[in-house]
């Protein structure tokens, strides 16, 4: 007996170290820059926060803070009119900015009907998407650490624009930002086939995008966006933020690992679906199908226009709590159906989280 013991303690030693130097080497590579900006150690899973009904919990929380537009890092922002004199800021900083690269503004052999997709892949990279003043599209880059660089392919009669940059992971790399912002204008009127964003750490803010398809995988970074609008939607957040004003779909799946989603205004006339693992996701808007909700030990909160009795409901709850409409349960393993014969169901389950369903009416 104490022979095994001892091997399971050798054991867990080995693999505690084994876990400690992946840890420093995956963090000197970029991890640790990463972390800081999702706001400290403090936003490890299990950090202790106040959701936003004002209770106390145990799970995943981050700050708002973040380098934007290659401003100093912003510190945690507990005010909102901190947030409106921080944008005031950013936006002074990028008109100057562009007044400082005026010259170097290029404009591409694409306008409105020849761009059908675009693609953006870029890491420890800042993008922001602007009206463009004509029928042109446009393209600037501030800064050349990662090198980012666009590539324009002609497909069936439209083109595909590809915004991309190549970065190196070598230690050392989590000291360095996001020092590279591109500047891309799009033509009013703008209708894209495909719309393709990846980002890892750094910050992309944008006008509203219309696209058939549009697809955001988001790593570590924020986006700030004035919203979407396609007829297949998919939303991935890792352990970044994802901020839009409005957003309209005729299907959509929208998925959070440990990071933040909020839609202030969200419109699907199709099926949506929303998974949360340890992250928290405000909704508010309407949706007109099926439902398909699945929170893991995050946080769900949804706003709903309309009244409970307009969908019909399959409800189970694990250990976690659950309160939709006039429904409320907590603990353990509690299911519940109910409002039978609506053409919307709402499939709801509830691990360990907490998940907040309220309507207007």
């Amino acid at each position: 007996m104490k022979k095994f013991t001892k091997g399971c303690l050798m054991t867990a030693l080995v693999l505690f170290l084994v876990g400690l130097v992946l840890s420093v080497v995956c963090g000197l590579l970029g991890g640790f820059r990463q972390l800081s900006e999702m706001g400290g150690w403090h936003t490890i899973p299990l950090s202790w926060y106040r959701d936003v009904a004002g209770d106390w919990r145990i799970g995943f929380w981050r700050s708002t803070g973040y380098d934007r537009n290659n401003l100093e890092n912003i510190e945690e922002i507990e005010d909102l009119e901190d947030i409106g004199e921080i944008r005031a800021t950013i936006d002074r900083e990028m008109e100057s900015t562009l007044k400082r690269l005026e010259g170097d503004k290029e404009q591409l052999a694409l306008t409105a009907e020849t761009l059908g997709s675009l693609d953006i892949d870029v890491e420890d990279c800042n993008v922001l998407i602007l009206e463009s003043e004509d029928a042109h599209v446009w393209f600037l880059v501030d800064g050349n650490a990662n090198r980012p660089y666009y590539t324009i392919e002609n497909e069936h009669g439209r083109s595909e624009l590809s915004i991309e940059n190549e970065v190196e992971h070598h230690l050392g790399n989590w000291r360095r930002g996001a020092n590279d912002t591109v500047y891309l204008w799009l033509p009013k009127g703008c209708a894209l086939e495909e719309c393709d964003i990846e980002m890892g750490a750094g910050f992309m803010g944008s006008i509203f995008i219309n696209a058939r398809q549009m697809k955001v995988n988001l790593g570590a970074g924020l986006i700030e966006v004035n919203g979407f609008e396609a007829d297949e939607l998919s939303l991935l957040v890792g352990a970044g933020e994802l901020i839009a004003d409005r957003i309209t779909a005729g299907k959509a799946d929208i998925e959070i690992g440990a990071g933040h989603l909020r839609i202030d205004e969200l419109t699907v006339r199709g099926e949506t679906d929303v998974e949360v693992s340890m992250g928290l996701a405000e909704i508010t808007g309407t949706l007109s199908g099926d439902l398909d909700m699945e929170c893991d030990m995050g946080q769900i909160v949804m706003h709903l226009t309309g009244s409970e009795d307009d969908h019909s409901y399959n409800v189970e709850c694990g250990m976690g709590s659950v309160s939709v409409g006039s429904y409320s349960r907590s603990g353990l393993a509690t299911v519940k159906s109910w409002n039978s014969g609506k053409n919307s169901k709402f499939d709801i389950n509830c691990n360990m989280g907490n998940v907040d369903v309220m309507f207007e009416e």
